[in-house]
């Protein structure tokens, strides 16, 4: 083969992830949806933060445990196939949500739950296509560019979402971005294509092969810590800068709504620009990942907390904290090339969704729960038949996050023992 036809190849293989990662950052809009909308939400249905809290994890519902679907379904069939109708579906859950009655939030919470499942194909479908038409070497590179362009969308989404809602209806923008996304499908459809496959076909996975790789998976505690670790520096992104962020600035640093919504993007920020380096160096420091991961873990730590502990912060100073906690978490996508080192090439794909899965475990369960404790600790107070939560309800409820992150950087040590104690890659592709 040419040099030229190898560069021709590679550059066509950037832009089919590229392409890829625009489903990425049309799922990552629909997640941080609810998150600027919380006020029209709750007086439209008339409920409290536990509901909201409810309605957005619907969305993790479905994607937290389609993960341990999705991952298998990759590795049997073709990614373009499965992306085109999971952007459909997210399509399809974004209309519904629009169109719910005041007295039916079950149907918004059917349409939520919809967006969820079609989501779940998007980040790990890139990853398994990476992993399929790009060297190993560059893995960590990818997830890193993918993450980066999905942030630079829930940035732009998070601010742009929030002055469509101050001029048009919640109803009008979730209703158009579901047309949006049947142009997008055709698209994904004839575009996002391995561009190295012969005119043989290539080998699938049988059926027991595939369950074999999804007990094998399973079996690792390896990827149950990396993927707990993983859990633990996204949750800020589920929980704070996709919903409980923006209230909670507006009433604890009382700030307007829109230089909250503004301060919480820029997480959003901090991730798109540390991921393409956190990748970037992740595969540079191969045997180093888990100690840059803990390092990473404990100042993102630092800097949440202070940002949760310390009201009526300078706004540039407490904007300089969220983009800086956004780059030091953005060392998260570290643990997907490490899922891939760990396992069989042709498990990769059940080995990313399993760690996905478990990443995906913090949104799922404490947007609802950050709203319960919020309900706990309300105080009856209320604002044009909306509830008002006290600076201290917030303060104690989002306390949660920093002490996640030191526990995922005290099982960094747990992984790096095991990983050190045994060559488990060499041990595992014998196994199967």
């Amino acid at each position: 083969m040419s040099q030229s036809t190898v560069i021709k190849s590679t550059l066509l293989s950037w832009c089919i992830i590229a392409l890829g990662a625009i489903f990425y950052m049309y799922e990552y809009y629909l997640r941080i949806s609810p998150g600027v909308m919380i006020p029209d939400l709750m007086h439209y249905f008339s409920v409290g933060a536990t509901s909201i809290g409810t309605l957005a994890g619907f969305y993790f519902y479905a994607y937290t445990p389609m993960q341990l679907v999705v991952g298998p379904l990759l590795d049997r069939f073709r990614p373009y196939q499965l992306l085109t109708l999971a952007v459909i579906a997210c399509a399809l859950g974004s209309i519904l949500t629009g169109i719910a009655p005041a007295d039916h939030i079950v149907i918004a919470y059917a349409g939520r739950f919809l967006q969820g499942f079609g989501s779940a194909f998007a980040f790990v479908g890139i990853l398994k296509l990476g992993a399929t038409i790009l060297p190993h070497n560059r893995l960590a590179l990818v997830a890193g560019l993918v993450t980066c362009l999905g942030f630079v969308g829930a940035m732009a989404g998070e601010n742009t979402l929030a002055a469509l809602v101050r001029h048009f209806s919640w109803q009008d923008v979730l209703i158009t971005i579901g047309i949006f996304g049947f142009f997008l499908a055709p698209i994904f459809f004839f575009f996002v294509r391995n561009p190295h496959k012969t005119k043989q076909k290539q080998p699938r996975a049988s059926s027991k092969e595939i369950f074999n790789g999804l007990l094998l998976t399973i079996r690792q505690p390896y990827l149950w810590l990396i993927g707990l670790i993983g859990g633990a520096l996204f949750m800020p992104n589920s929980v704070f800068a996709s919903l409980w962020g923006i209230p909670f600035l507006t009433q604890t640093h009382h700030l307007s709504t829109a230089h909250a919504t503004f301060a919480t993007s820029l997480i959003f920020l901090g991730w798109a620009i540390g991921s393409p380096l956190q990748g970037w160096l992740s595969d540079r420091l191969r045997t180093a990942r888990l100690r840059l991961i803990c390092v990473n873990t404990l100042i993102a730590a630092t800097i949440i907390y202070l940002v949760i502990a310390i009201p009526n912060l300078n706004y540039i100073v407490l904007c300089v904290l969220l983009l800086a906690f956004g780059v030091f978490a953005s060392a998260e996508v570290a643990v997907f090339p490490l899922a891939i080192e760990h396992m069989p090439i042709q498990y990769s794909g059940t080995a990313i969704a399993f760690v996905n899965f478990l990443t995906m475990l913090g949104g799922l369960t404490m947007q609802r729960g950050i709203g319960e404790i919020l309900d706990l600790e309300w105080d009856g107070k209320l604002s044009h038949g909306i509830r008002i939560y006290s600076s201290t309800a917030y303060s104690h409820a989002l306390y949660t996050l920093p002490l996640f992150l030191i526990c995922a950087a005290a099982l960094t040590l747990f992984a790096h023992f095991i990983k050190t104690r045994r060559n488990q890659p060499s041990k595992i592709a014998g196994a199967v």
